[in-house]
């Protein structure tokens, strides 16, 4: 068991559907409901599994939640985590890196907007191909 960067309580394994066809354990806090994704982990997740595993709660996820003001550490090796600047990314989705294994830290409710933007953004590129095929 690995211990969340957050609050450094033992994390719990959740098992998730990824494409195609895979299950893809992840790793996620009870008390913070942070997820932790090894390398390669969160791209092939299935979107769908973003509301069991990040449910939705209003009342918590109106505001953006900032990253924590204290220096965070990877639960695998422990090299410091740094905010993961993408500039294709919209700026309510904060994802930490490991820069040595490059596993990813999302704190609550990143997950779900992680996977609802890229869910978005394959619906765009698969609309824009079936328009072009119809030219």
């Amino acid at each position: 068991m690995i211990r969340c960067p957050q609050c450094s309580r033992e994390m719990k394994q959740v098992t998730v559907r990824a494409n195609p066809g895979q299950l893809i354990m992840l790793d996620q806090c009870g008390q913070c409901g942070g997820i932790w994704c090894d390398k390669w982990e969160l791209f092939p997740i299935d979107p769908d599994e973003a509301e069991r595993i990040d449910p939705l709660d209003p009342a918590l996820l109106h505001d953006l939640t900032p990253l924590a003001p204290k220096p965070l550490y990877c639960p695998r090796c422990t090299a410091a985590l740094h905010i993961f600047a993408e500039p294709l990314l919209p700026k309510e989705i904060q994802l930490q890196r490991c820069n040595r294994c490059d596993g990813l830290w999302l704190n609550r409710g990143q997950f779900r907007r992680f996977k609802g933007f890229q869910q978005q953004t394959r619906t765009k590129r698969v609309g824009a191909a079936a328009l072009i095929k119809k030219l």
